[in-house]
C-alpha cells in the first residue's frame, strides 16, 4: 500500500485497469483512490465486490482529483507495459474501439422500440466515451471496461464476468468522477451506467 501512495490519482486508474482482474490489488487501489479526501475513511483491503459500486457512489462527489492536468509520466512508472499519453495511445484506442464495436454488435437488439436493451445502453455509453474532448488515456481505460461490458453481456450466467462488469461500472465511475461536470461520460454516469447495471442486475 505504501508504494501506491506515491502514485498521482492519474496513476492510480491506471494501475486500477491493469490490476482488475486481481481483487487484492484492485481493492487496495480503489481504497486509496477513494480515501484522497479531507476526511478519509479506511476501507479494509479484502472489501467485498459487492460493496465496490455503492461506496463508489458515496464518495464519488468528494473525490478531490488532484494532478488532473498530470496526463504524462514515464513507461516503467506503473509496471513495465504502461505507455505515455500520445500518438500510440491514439492508435490503440482506434482499434479497441473497432473490438468494442463489434462485441456490441453481436448482442441482442432490444425488443422494446421504446426501452433500450443492453446493446442500446452500451452503444450510448460508447458514444459517449468516444468523446473528442475525453483524454486519451481516459478514453483507452474507458474502452476497455466497456470491452468487460459487453462480453460480460453475452455470457449473463459466467460469474466470473459479472464480477468483472460490476468492477467495469465501478471504475467507469471512478474514471468520471475525474472529469467536467458537463463532460458526456459524467453524464452518462449519472443515466446510462445506472440503467447498464440495472440490467444486469447490480
Amino acid at each position: 500500500m505504501s508504494d501506491l501512495k506515491q502514485l498521482t490519482n492519474t496513476q492510480l486508474k491506471q494501475y486500477l485497469s491493469k490490476f482488475r482482474n486481481d481483487d487484492e490489488k484492485f481493492s487496495q487501489a480503489l481504497e486509496e483512490l477513494l480515501t484522497r479526501d479531507p476526511n478519509p475513511t479506511i476501507y479494509p483491503a479484502d472489501l467485498p465486490l459487492e460493496q465496490i459500486e455503492q461506496i463508489i457512489k458515496e464518495k464519488i462527489e468528494n473525490i478531490s482529483i488532484k494532478n488532473k492536468s498530470d496526463r504524462s509520466f514515464q513507461v516503467g512508472d506503473v509496471g513495465g507495459d504502461f505507455k505515455p499519453v500520445g500518438a500510440p495511445i491514439l492508435s490503440d484506442n482506434v482499434e479497441i474501439s473497432g473490438t468494442v464495436a463489434e462485441t456490441i454488435n453481436q448482442l441482442p437488439s432490444s425488443s422494446e422500440t421504446d426501452k433500450p436493451g443492453i446493446k442500446e445502453l452500451l452503444n450510448q455509453l460508447k458514444e459517449a466515451i468516444e468523446d473528442p474532448n475525453l483524454p486519451e488515456d481516459d478514453k483507452k481505460q474507458a474502452l476497455e471496461q466497456l470491452q468487460v461490458l459487453a462480453e460480460a453481456g453475452q455470457n449473463l450466467k459466467d460469474e466470473t464476468l459479472q464480477k468483472k462488469a460490476k468492477k467495469a461500472i465501478g471504475f467507469l465511475q471512478v474514471i468520471a468522477s475525474g472529469l467536467e461536470p458537463a463532460a458526456k461520460l459524467t453524464q452518462a454516469c449519472q443515466s446510462v451506467i445506472p440503467a447498464i447495471a440495472a440490467w444486469f442486475g447490480f
